[in-house]
């Protein structure tokens, strides 16, 4: 039998071409990502209303996210945020997707089709699909960090270089300021254990090895832990507000987490209309003919080895939500949420080439035909997903646009009063099952009328507009607090109420989207004048505003 470790190891290769096609699916999945640059979602607004560096600091400082703070910081006050975050935010996922490609090849048991689906599907999982904003971006550069060292803990397995192993410590360190890899660290771990020390076959006495001589490897994430414990431990409002709640019910929990994740990602994967699929058939086509010559004259693959790969992937998805299942942040398909899903694609991409060579395998009869195909389907229908997230992220940012440029102009914010009251006319609102953003948090808000009157707005969502036409109070957590920190209100001094509603261009109807498009990057004018058209307020004095909720 031979041995797991020679197994593992592999030697290098032509990378040229696969890469040639990893950066053409990656392009086209993301190219609409590009378009957002300089839009603003979720926290990013924080960085608009929050005044001055050691204001920021202090904000960072109670979160335990100095590093963060400063870099998100300074990335806001570039001159070129809007270039500089589409560079980093595309080069980190990519380029993790070369590191991962690199690893693989150097483990044997991973035969070329496998590694190259692998990759493929790891690059374009539709999933995380907020991370195009300026403040996830620090995240998308931990994520690089955590493969890169992969990549050098590999390399040192390879060549037994301790300068390898040193450097791969220090970055695998700095890519624990997103703390949920320091779990994900497990699988790092692992990989070693069976290439180095061949821990599957000599089991007790490969792991003594391991962890007498790797002990800094394992003890590297306590290392981490203690010292941010020490130096970055959260404190005030936000004390303990990631501590862990481990009990009988979490597996279930994380079954639960990845199940209604998975169902999401297969809706918003499926063609919605005529065009999506025809777009999915083109794509499939093509990549059907860029796949199949890099894979020519492959061996079948065992159904033994398609099932092993599987359990390790159910493994790898599994701990990519745990980590956030035990703090009470399970991963979410949409919204600003979506961040807490950055780690599971490499556990969705493993488990969806295995089911492939499964499905392949079980036919028989033309079973790398069978492969590439599927997979050609699945990624086709991926790439048109994200594209379409994508786009409508970019008609809400016009939205937002639309806000801005209408409270410019309104003449009651000129000298207006410090805060008002914000009600959203939901009635008239698309469905935003792609972005997740039915509703703007209040500091969107603020920021939105600090850009538009330069002036510091308190902000109150107290009520919307729902389907059925009625009126009703917003009785959330946010709205509490906020009643809470004003007091009694007296009418007099109340503050007024501005009503968003849909105003008469439609952005969300075929071709709205491209229109306004080509109006912001050949005709800024007409742009201007046009995008305001998208969203309507208008301002409501308090007393009235009440009258209406008590006649509903």
């Amino acid at each position: 039998m031979p041995n797991i470790s020679d197994m593992l190891k592999a030697g290098r290769g032509k990378i040229r071409t696969e890469t040639i096609l990893y950066f053409g699916v990656y392009v086209s999945a993301f190219w609409a990502m590009s378009f957002l640059g300089r839009s603003m979602f979720w926290d990013d607004w924080i960085y608009v209303y929050v005044d001055g560096f050691m204001k920021m600091l202090k904000l960072g400082s109670e979160n335990g996210t100095q590093l963060q703070t400063v870099y998100h910081y300074l990335l806001y006050h570039s001159s070129f945020r809007d270039k500089f975050l589409v560079i980093i935010v595309n080069s980190s996922y990519f380029f993790a997707g070369l590191l991962l490609d690199s690893i693989l090849r150097r483990v044997r048991v991973v035969d070329k089709w496998t590694r190259i689906s692998v990759v493929l599907f790891f690059l374009v999982f539709p999933v995380n699909t907020a991370r195009f904003t300026f403040v996830l971006s620090f995240r998308g550069l931990s994520y690089f960090m955590f493969f890169l060292g992969a990549r050098l803990l590999a390399g040192y397995c390879e060549t037994e270089k301790k300068a390898l192993k040193s450097l791969s410590l220090a970055v695998f360190f700095l890519s624990f300021f997103t703390e949920s890899l320091l779990m994900f660290y497990l699988l790092a771990l692992l990989y070693i254990a069976c290439v180095k020390y061949d821990i599957l076959t000599s089991k007790k006495e490969g792991v003594n090895r391991f962890v007498k001589e790797q002990y800094d490897l394992i003890l590297l994430p306590l290392v981490f832990w203690v010292i941010r414990s020490v130096f970055w431990r959260p404190y005030g409002p936000v004390a303990g507000h990631n501590g862990f709640n481990v009990h009988k019910g979490t597996l279930g929990e994380i079954i639960d987490v990845l199940a209604r994740n998975i169902k999401a990602v297969a809706e918003v994967v499926t063609p919605g209309d005529l065009t999506s699929l025809i777009i999915v058939l083109i794509l499939t086509f093509v990549l059907y003919r860029s796949i199949k010559p890099l894979d020519n004259g492959a061996e079948r693959t065992p159904i033994r080895k398609d099932l092993a790969f599987l359990f390790f992937g159910l493994f790898a998805l599994g701990l990519s939500v745990f980590p956030y299942v035990i703090v009470q942040k399970p991963p979410v398909p949409y919204g600003f949420e979506s961040r807490h899903q950055m780690l599971m694609p490499l556990g969705a991409a493993i488990i969806l080439t295995s089911l492939t060579g499964i499905l392949a395998s079980m036919i028989g009869r033309k079973e790398l035909f069978i492969r590439y195909v599927v997979t050609s389907v699945i990624l086709s229908a991926m790439i048109v997903s994200l594209n379409r997230t994508y786009i409508a992220f970019h008609a809400e940012w016009y939205r937002e646009l639309s806000l801005i440029g209408n409270i410019r102009d309104d003449p009651s914010f000129s000298k207006g009063p410090d805060m008002v009251y914000i009600v959203v006319d939901t009635s008239q609102l698309k469905d935003t099952r792609l972005t997740g953003h039915r509703y703007r948090f209040l500091w969107e808000y603020a920021g939105i009328f600090r850009v538009s009157t330069g002036r510091t707005y308190k902000i109150g969502c107290p009520a919307v507009v729902t389907k059925d036409r009625k009126l009703m109070m917003d009785l959330s957590s946010n709205w509490d607090l906020i009643g809470r920190s004003m007091g009694e209100i007296t009418l007099p001094k109340a503050p007024p109420v501005v009503l968003i509603q849909k105003g008469s261009y439609n952005v969300d109807e075929p071709y709205g989207h491209l229109k306004l498009l080509l109006k912001e990057m050949f005709r800024k004018k007409d742009f201007d004048a046009e995008v305001k058209t998208i969203t309507k307020i208008t301002v409501i004095p308090y007393d009235v505003f009440t009258k209406m909720l008590a006649s509903k």
